[in-house]
């Protein structure tokens, strides 16, 4: 999934959204399977985002993505764009047309 000279953003799109979408689907399975809350688990993801001093912008690439809570950052940020599933939708569809995902969070 790295672009095309293989040390930035990958073409699926940020490692945030790569990293953060795969824990939201973990978090719900885990609650589907009754072994967690997902509503407790992602409030303890916002409340460790909300510590980190990191934003999105630092956490694009596979490089930079080591930083302070990196999986409760992209978490959270996943959940914001999966309340309404149309802005993964969206998303996807700006950062093809090559619209900086910066623009395309957004929107």
């Amino acid at each position: 999934m790295a672009d095309e000279d293989g040390d930035g953003v990958a073409i699926a799109g940020p490692r945030w959204l790569i990293e953060g979408s795969a824990e939201l689907i973990g978090y719900m399975m885990l609650d589907w399977a009754g072994i967690s809350g997902f509503d407790l688990d992602l409030q303890r993801a916002i409340d460790a985002a909300m510590r980190s001093e990191y934003v999105l912008e630092e956490m694009e690439d596979q490089r930079n993505y080591l930083v302070e809570s990196p999986y409760a950052i992209g978490l959270t940020a996943a959940a914001f764009l999966s309340r309404d599933p149309s802005r993964f939708v969206s998303f996807y569809a700006m950062i093809s047309d090559e619209i900086p995902w910066e623009e395309a969070f957004l929107q």
